[in-house]
């Protein structure tokens, strides 16, 4: 469950920050924030270089291991507006469940790549 854990984690942590930067609109001191988006890089980088672990990882979710994802993923993302919080987190949830459309999205994102 390494790889999509790991999907999970930038998914939240990117959210978190592009809220920060979002939360009074555009403004120089916005810019304090983009080291944190280039520090993401490296690990959207090893999401997408591993989309084919992710894949096989998705297609054997057992229903515990994704209830433990929707509680890791409703853990790391925080941001400021709880209603938009708690939809998008409802929304993974309901991705998590739907994991055979998830596989099917991996599979189209891989074919991309090529």
């Amino acid at each position: 469950m390494k790889y999509v854990k790991e999907v999970v984690e930038v998914a939240a942590e990117l959210g978190n920050t592009i809220d920060e930067v979002v939360q009074n609109g555009l403004e120089w001191k916005d810019l304090l924030s983009l080291p944190k988006m280039i520090a993401l890089t490296p690990k959207i980088v090893d999401v997408v270089t591993h989309l084919g672990a992710t894949k096989d990882e998705l297609a054997s979710l057992t229903p515990e291991e994704v209830t433990e994802l929707k509680t890791y993923f409703d853990e790391k993302f925080d941001i400021k507006e709880d209603g938009v919080e708690k939809v998008v987190e409802a929304s993974i949830g309901i991705l998590l469940q739907f994991k055979d459309a998830a596989v099917n999205i991996v599979t189209l994102a891989k074919s991309l790549k090529k």
